[in-house]
């Protein structure tokens, strides 16, 4: 069987990680999905990599990924009236997105993954192997939002649209974290034989 480093690899692997510095942009775990990240790191065959509980962003785009811009984000619900505060200072072209929760995982074994999948999959439809090598699985949300708000000075909607677009945001970011913590209490009871 395919497995992770070997034992010994794999707990130096999962010590190494979970001592490591926090090196995202926001500098700190979300907190609606601390609880889930303790589930999965307190048992012995899986240790998370990365992890985002779900977020609303106008983002500024650039030609490459590394010349986009944050305008504006909150792994909470929106302000509209910040946002919209935010976007008529902005020039470029800006985007309303918001962005399910994502989660990588890396596991002891195949068979390790295998069960992580199948308690992902009862949920989430967009879960699976990213790595052979590191044994590594990522798990995506599917309730997401993208469109154009802006190009340039120009608003592509009114205010009204926007306001329908912020609401809609919001609504699927609520569905969002409804889904977190049902995968949350399902692992409760699946991983609590293996740690």
């Amino acid at each position: 069987m395919l497995e992770n480093q070997g034992v010994v690899g794999f707990d130096n692997l999962k010590k190494t990680a979970l001592s490591r510095i926090d090196k995202s942009k926001k500098g700190s775990i979300d907190k609606r999905i601390k609880q889930l990240l303790s589930i999965i790191n307190k048992t012995k065959d899986y240790f998370t990599t990365s992890s985002c509980s779900g977020r609303i962003v106008l983002l500024k785009k650039g030609r490459r990924k590394d010349q986009c811009e944050w305008i504006y984000t909150s792994h909470d619900l929106a302000d509209e009236k910040e946002m919209r505060q935010r976007l008529s200072e902005a020039k470029g072209n800006i985007f309303l997105k918001m962005e399910s929760m994502i989660l990588h995982v890396s596991c002891r074994t195949l068979k390790d993954a295998d069960k992580l999948l199948k308690e992902a999959r009862k949920i989430y439809k967009r879960a699976g192997i990213i790595s052979l090598k590191k044994l590594s699985i990522e798990i995506m949300g599917s309730d997401f939002l993208e469109t154009p708000v802006k190009l340039g000075d120009r608003l592509l909607v009114d205010e009204e649209c926007f306001g329908i677009l912020v609401k809609e945001a919001n609504k699927k970011l609520k569905s969002n974290w409804k889904k977190t913590k049902e995968f949350e209490e399902n692992l409760k009871n699946t991983l609590k034989l293996s740690r």
